[in-house]
């Protein structure tokens, strides 16, 4: 199981979610939480990484940036060919 949290700039360390069985949804919830904190945040209160832990165990940090990690929201979707 999957636990998320929120790694603030001062150490804190928040519980966002718990128990996720899959990590390829774990991934997916970390992606989309690290680009909207980085959206919505200034940068003196913008948290530092949005992370994965299975048994207490850090297994992915995800950065959270300025302006989130989507850097042209309004672009069209690319089409595949």
């Amino acid at each position: 199981m999957y636990d998320i949290m929120v790694h603030h700039a001062d150490g804190r360390r928040s519980p966002m979610q718990s128990q996720i069985a899959d990590l390829g949804e774990a991934c997916a919830y970390v992606l989309e939480l690290a680009d909207r904190l980085g959206s919505a945040s200034d940068g003196g209160d913008r948290p530092r990484s949005v992370e994965i832990y299975c048994d207490g165990r850090l297994e992915i940090s995800v950065a959270v940036v300025s302006g989130g990690l989507v850097s042209d929201r309004d672009a069209p979707e690319p089409r595949s060919t």
